[in-house]
């Protein structure tokens, strides 16, 4: 387990590293050395937080877009805002970045439809209904901002007819500040008089449609096709981009050659992938054993001495996660002194959690004798942008105030699963009414032994 999580971060970080590094060169402005810099940071930060890593990513591009135009960095900006309010999960986002590089840094911008279907493969039909119209508008707005018209599948011409500025030596980051004269009336009325002149083509909209009807066609087609028809999907999800780029746009024949047969590559590839894809990037809903602890009498520590209270914290945080990496636990998120920690099964937590205890009869957290309430559920919970959520979630955290100081509580369906498979004593408390669940929960108390006995 601890492998397999080993591996899913080391992914993360190498998707999160590369798309960064690419995204700064759609509009370049960074040196390489810079480039290479940042990337590696921002792949770091998307170990823990790959939504944030990737958007850090595009507002870094917004910098190098304001460098090659002003306010050609003005419009990206305004894109992204607009794709942000739309699209939230790291994956989506991940699609995003995806199709922009492939549109602006490949000599084959039909490419750049790809991640929309592959959005379709993993996603529901309103996001990946929205995957499209985003990728595909915006890719437009950002062509118009580097002085491409709209043609073809892509909306853009061949990359190759962009010419970017030269990276100003001495290099600076003050070079990208814009001046205050791009907000004259008469240049803003020139530069947008143009973009207006453009979106007055409908053609625009017809295409940027099929784009948003790819992704939407894909996730329909791939929620009922199975075994060697599941092949089809992205085939036929790309078929109505194809033929209308064909009527509006007059696309090269070769460029959508090119888009078909890599459409029929994304589902078998999906599916080599998909594993990985569940367990990390996309909206999942699984079975899983959640557990929530809490520091007994923390508030009262914290009125009493709040430096003492912020030592406990960091020194449970030093305890605590190599306890839970070696079960096999997945940290979600801390609040306050709690910890959200997830495991791929039951058995698991209860382990982790009486180890955990049985440490803190012996380890003082910052001096101070310290004590846990734990509780742990099993249910089903859906994962998105880093958190879970699920009844399982809230029936854990409300299982785990009745612990007693130093103990661990856990539902009839933890029970169910382990009572067999370990030799620590569970004795029942009887149903319990928790908030906000409909129905009373069976909860039990699990012996921790003292620490070598």
């Amino acid at each position: 387990m601890v492998k397999k999580l080993l591996l899913n971060r080391l992914a993360t970080f190498g998707a999160v590293t590369i798309l960064s590094g690419l995204l700064l060169t759609v509009f370049p402005y960074y040196p390489v050395y810079i480039t290479v810099i940042l990337a590696l940071a921002l792949g770091a930060v998307g170990l823990e937080f790959p939504n944030i890593g990737l958007i850090l990513a595009i507002l870094l591009s917004v910098l190098g877009a304001m460098y090659q135009n002003a306010l050609g960095g003005l419009t990206f900006l305004v894109v992204f805002f607009i794709a942000l309010t739309l699209i939230v999960s790291w994956l989506d986002v991940a699609c995003l970045a995806a199709t922009w590089i492939l549109a602006f840094l490949t000599p084959l911008p039909s490419l750049a439809i790809l991640p929309t279907l592959f959005a379709g493969l993993h996603d529901d039909r309103e996001d990946a209904l929205k995957v499209g119209l985003v990728s595909g508008f915006s890719v437009f707005l950002l062509g118009w901002t580097r002085n491409m018209t709209q043609a073809g599948l892509m909306l853009v011409t061949s990359p190759g007819n962009y010419v970017a500025k030269a990276i100003p030596s001495p290099w600076t980051f003050t070079e990208f500040i814009p001046s205050a004269d791009i907000f004259a009336t008469a240049r803003l009325t020139d530069y947008f008089a143009r973009l207006a002149s453009s979106l007055g083509d409908f053609r625009i909209y017809v295409l940027v449609a099929t784009w948003a009807i790819a992704g939407y066609l894909t996730v329909f087609l791939a929620s009922r096709l199975r075994g060697q028809k599941f092949l089809a999907t992205t085939l036929i999800g790309v078929l109505p981009a194809v033929i209308l780029s064909f009527v509006f746009a007059q696309t090269p024949i070769l460029e959508l050659g090119v888009a078909l047969v890599a459409a029929t590559l994304v589902a078998p590839v999906f599916k080599y992938v998909e594993p990985a894809v569940t367990e990390k990037l996309r909206q999942q809903r699984k079975l899983a054993a959640i557990m929530f602890t809490d520091v007994v009498g923390y508030t009262a520590i914290t009125q009493k001495d709040e430096s003492l209270a912020l030592r406990i914290l960091e020194d449970q945080k030093r305890v605590l996660r190599p306890i839970f990496q070696k079960h096999g636990g997945l940290e979600i998120k801390t609040i306050g002194d709690a910890f959200l920690v997830e495991f791929v099964n039951a058995l698991d937590a209860v382990d982790c959690a009486v180890e955990i205890q049985q440490t803190l009869q012996v380890e003082k957290l910052a001096g101070h004798e310290t004590k846990l309430h734990i509780g742990i559920h099993v249910g089903d919970v859906v994962h998105r942008e880093g958190d879970v959520f699920g009844d399982a979630v809230n029936i854990a955290s409300r299982i785990e105030p009745l612990a007693e100081p130093g103990g661990v509580c856990v539902s009839r369906q933890v029970y169910d699963q382990v009572w067999n498979k370990t030799n620590f004593k569970m004795t029942p408390l009887g149903p319990k009414e928790l908030k906000n669940v409909q129905y009373p929960t069976e909860v039990y108390t699990v012996e921790v032994p003292k620490k070598g006995s």
